[in-house]
């Protein structure tokens, strides 16, 4: 199951969870509520990413991995795609860093030594 936080342009939440095989969609419900600052954070970083998720994915992802998990935040004052991608050949997991406006390889590295960026 796929599950995914899809934000509006008010930042109002919901939470859509999809069938990881067949993409159908197996329910939605409300998403955290979120405090006005914290709105209007999120309202702006959307603003300033240029590419989507699966841009990014595509980025980060060479054939045959498979990415199994994709999050917004904000880096050093920049918006970034955290991307999780999984070997598949060799099972090894990567985090990689994406450039949200130019698509841009930021960074690679291995799960448990990835920083987590708050947005």
């Amino acid at each position: 199951m796929w599950e995914s936080r899809i934000a509006d342009q008010d930042a109002q939440l919901r939470t859509v969870r999809l069938d990881a095989t067949r993409g159908e969609v197996l329910g939605t419900s409300t998403g955290p509520d979120r405090k006005d600052a914290e709105r209007q954070r999120l309202v702006q970083l959307l603003k300033e990413a240029r590419l989507l998720p699966d841009e990014a994915a595509r980025e980060a992802a060479d054939t045959g991995d498979m990415v199994t998990a994709i999050e917004l935040q904000r880096r050093d004052g920049d918006p970034v795609w955290r991307v999780n991608v999984l070997g598949v050949a060799d099972e090894s997991a990567t985090v990689h860093g994406v450039d949200a406006r130019t698509g841009e390889i930021l960074e690679r590295s291995r799960p448990d030594t990835h920083r987590k960026a708050a947005v």
